[in-house]
């Protein structure tokens, strides 16, 4: 890829993360954090509801060299918008990276795909695509967090060891950046041989869930889409920016890794996170603002329950990735299987008095064992190499039938103990019915004894009936005459206050008319007064004349 079509690709990818704002995230977090004293590590156990109104970002990287003919664009008019209309994506663009002798780089929505005229052309170069891809991470690590890939191709690459070489130095650039859903699928077109490396090499980005190397014969290239579907349905990714942090700890998506990131980002549905130390864990989204959450202390991990913990999906997916390493060679490769090794082999030493048939633990780790011991893995065709990756029927049916073995164990073990309470509480109703059968013959004694001499109890108790009664008697009479006398007393009292306010009321009367005489008696003296001086004063009158 020269400079030129970089900085074309570059602009591109700018323009594409330009048109969108991502959701908002709404969610809800159950935590439990389990310690696993044996390894000295700390496993939160989470289960993560996300809103996914918007769809992750989608990357499909396909082959367009001359070997894929017409099956090229009725795959980009036909299959791809309809594995996204399936998906929800409705009108929203996707990332599309053609690879032939050259690599190109579209941002295309549903209906775009549709009337596209791209058409096959050149040879089989895989390489560059990993520089297209590694300019759409680094354009998104700020903005989403969720993606999904598909890669299609129906040949053999001429670049299988650098696509080897970029691949793996990508995967260890932002294998713990984003969440992916990686798969891929093999067009067969006739006896013509399918490349499996060039893809094991995205198909390892997968961390979310189980990927598949899904083979599809051209002839039925109109049921593409209902093979691809599947692949990506509830695989709990979103417009999702979400990321859980603590502050001054190692968070890890697989136990044998060594990075120094406090960070991992989430997606919907039951995760597990790995740790060197319980810490409090925040969420985080474009706001910055944390978000504590309220983590349980969960059980202590050891070789029965560690695959309960963990999950059988995560245990197969981390056998898959022993395989996809196995398969890549790649000094990298070979580095990851021995750390994921030596892990293995240190947890394997969990299992104590526990049944080595039954312990999972102890299997994979044999499995393990024998993968990385196993060179003949490097002599596989293409064919058998991706039947290699993806089938997993033996090692995920043993898993099962190792838990079912455990799952059984456990339950005849709670029905001994039930069997044995059963015993004891059989023993107790006995015991019981001994006491019941002592308290009624009590009560039968009691009843006899009570019989005898009810009569002689029937004769004091009429005798005190009749004294009572006598007695009552006299007491109601004595009572009736106390209030006989009460009563005199009360109507003597009540006559006696009667009179009293009759006298008053007559010498009130008698007051009255007593102050109206003497009234009187002072108005006519004022009147005699009166005349007396207007006698002397016609005297003096008359004496001065």
């Amino acid at each position: 890829m020269g400079t030129q079509e970089s900085i074309v690709i570059e602009n591109q990818i700018n323009e594409h993360f330009k048109q969108y704002q991502y959701e908002k995230d709404n969610f809800n977090i159950d935590c439990n954090v389990h310690q696993n004293k044996g390894m000295g590590e700390y496993v939160y156990s989470l289960d993560v509801n996300l809103s996914e109104t918007i769809p992750p970002e989608f990357i499909i990287i396909i082959d367009r060299s001359g070997s894929m003919g017409s099956d090229f664009n009725y795959i980009i008019t036909k299959t791809i918008p309809e594995v996204l209309k399936a998906l929800g994506y409705n009108n929203r663009k996707i990332h599309l990276i053609t690879f032939e002798s050259y690599v190109n780089y579209f941002s295309l929505s549903q209906s775009e795909l549709s009337q596209s005229k791209l058409n096959e052309a050149g040879s089989t170069y895989m390489a560059q695509s990993f520089l297209a891809l590694e300019k759409i991470f680094s354009f998104a690590k700020d903005k989403c967090k969720h993606f999904r890939i598909l890669t299609i191709s129906d040949g053999v690459l001429n670049d299988q060891g650098i696509t080897k070489q970029k691949g793996e130095m990508l995967y260890q650039k932002y294998k713990d950046s984003f969440k992916i859903n990686s798969q891929c699928v093999r067009l067969k077109n006739n006896s013509r041989n399918v490349e499996t490396v060039g893809l094991v090499s995205v198909l390892k980005f997968n961390n979310v869930k189980l990927c598949y190397l899904v083979e599809h014969n051209s002839k039925d290239i109109s049921d593409l889409a209902k093979v691809i579907i599947p692949l990506f349905l509830n695989d709990g990714l979103s417009g999702s920016n979400l990321q859980i942090k603590g502050d001054d700890v190692n968070l890890r998506n697989n136990p044998w890794e060594k990075n120094n990131s406090n960070t991992q980002v989430l997606e919907n549905g039951k995760i597990t996170i790995f740790a060197d130390k319980n810490v409090p864990l925040y969420v985080e989204d474009q706001t910055k603002i944390p978000f504590y959450i309220n983590c349980k202390e969960g059980e202590e991990i050891n070789s029965d329950n560690y695959e309960e913990i963990i999950g059988t999906e995560k245990l197969s997916h981390m056998f898959q990735k022993v395989r996809m390493n196995k398969i890549l060679n790649t000094n990298e490769s070979k580095k990851e299987n021995k750390d994921i090794t030596d892990y293995f082999k240190n947890l394997s030493q969990l299992t104590t008095k526990v049944d080595k048939s039954e312990n999972n633990l102890e299997y994979l780790n044999e499995q393990i064992e024998s993968i990385n011991n196993d060179n003949r893995i490097n002599n596989l065709n293409d064919d058998q190499k991706a039947n290699y990756v993806q089938n997993l029927d033996e090692i995920t049916r043993t898993l099962e039938i190792n838990k079912l073995k455990k799952d059984n164990k456990k339950l005849k073990n709670q029905m001994n103990s039930l069997m044995q309470s059963n015993i004891n509480l059989n023993n107790e109703l006995y015991e019981m019915k001994i006491k019941l059968k002592n308290l009624e013959n009590k009560i039968e004694f009691n009843n006899n004894y009570n019989e005898k001499n009810i009569d002689q109890n029937e004769t004091e108790n009429n005798s005190i009936k009749n004294d009572n009664e006598e007695k009552i008697k006299e007491i109601e009479k004595i009572e009736r005459k106390e209030e006989e006398e009460r009563e005199k007393k009360i109507k003597e009292k009540k006559e006696r206050e009667r009179k009293e306010r009759e006298e008053e009321r007559e010498y009130n009367i008698k007051e009255k008319e007593k102050k109206e005489r003497e009234r009187k008696e002072r108005e006519e003296e004022r009147e005699y007064n009166i005349k007396e001086k207007e006698k002397k004063e016609r005297e003096r009158k008359n004496r001065k004349k």
